[in-house]
């Protein structure tokens, strides 16, 4: 799964009970919550693949809670209550 660019960050896609749903998640979530150290392509994907089971299973998490007909998520490296 590779990210691309998108929308001030990147977007990757995640399989929630076999719908594609894509995820995106901003440059300064990558920075604040994954130790992306600048916004610069190279640096977020860095953060992106370090951290890249915890943002799958929060897109996974979120689309599970408010699944919609657009099938897209964002992710905020935030607990989820």
């Amino acid at each position: 799964m590779a990210p691309w660019p998108c929308d001030g960050g990147l977007c990757f896609t995640v399989y929630v009970d076999g719908v594609r749903v894509t995820a995106h998640a901003t440059a300064a979530t990558l920075q604040l919550h994954f130790d992306a150290p600048n916004p610069g392509d190279a640096a977020l994907a860095r953060a992106f693949y370090a951290h890249i089971e915890r943002l799958q299973v929060e897109a996974v998490a979120r689309y599970r809670l408010h699944p919609n007909a657009e099938r897209k998520v964002h992710v905020t490296g935030l607990p989820m209550t």
